[in-house]
């Protein structure tokens, strides 16, 4: 049996778009079976015979196919979704990171230490830089640990000048 449905990117007739990640045979059934996953919300995986994936509904008068694959170069909102989603998990973590710089100042102060440890970030930043499976990025994120070391450096120079850092994260 011949997949009709192919892996990419689709747009329902109601707008939302989604992703086929493969399409499989229902063992009990035979029939096509569509595995996907929509591009909003949780991204949780579904399953939907093929034959209601490419059959064509009627709304208002007009007929409309259910699922529209989307052409390559139609596919930057998809990818936008892609970039938002990944932007949320690095907010995520530069949250817990700075919670994290945050007891470094706590301890730094009760230990009378300085803020800048320019061997430490030195090795951070080389160790960091290893770490990446693609070695075209590394200037670039190189740039950006540096950044976040230097708004590191900035918010422990604001909590070491404060009497009661501790009040600061909202521990």
């Amino acid at each position: 049996m011949e997949n009709t449905v192919q892996p990419g990117r689709y747009r329902h007739f109601k707008g939302g778009e989604y992703e086929v990640l493969f399409s499989a045979i229902d063992s009990e059934t035979q029939q096509e079976t569509v595995v996907y996953r929509p591009l909003y919300g949780e991204g949780k995986i579904w399953a939907r015979p093929a034959a209601m994936w490419n059959e064509t509904v009627e709304r208002e008068g007009k007929t409309f196919r259910r699922f529209e694959r989307l052409e390559p170069e139609s596919n930057l909102s998809a990818l936008r979704q892609e970039i938002s989603e990944i932007d949320a998990q690095m907010a995520a973590l530069f949250c817990r990171r700075m919670q994290a710089v945050h007891k470094v100042a706590e301890y730094k102060k009760e230990n009378g230490l300085a803020v800048l440890d320019a061997a430490r970030e030195k090795e951070v930043l080389e160790k960091n830089t290893a770490l990446l499976s693609d070695s075209a990025y590394a200037p670039y994120y190189a740039a950006l640990m540096q950044r976040m070391m230097e708004l590191s450096r900035e918010y422990q120079s604001r909590m070491l000048s404060q009497e009661d850092i501790s009040s600061e994260s909202g521990e």
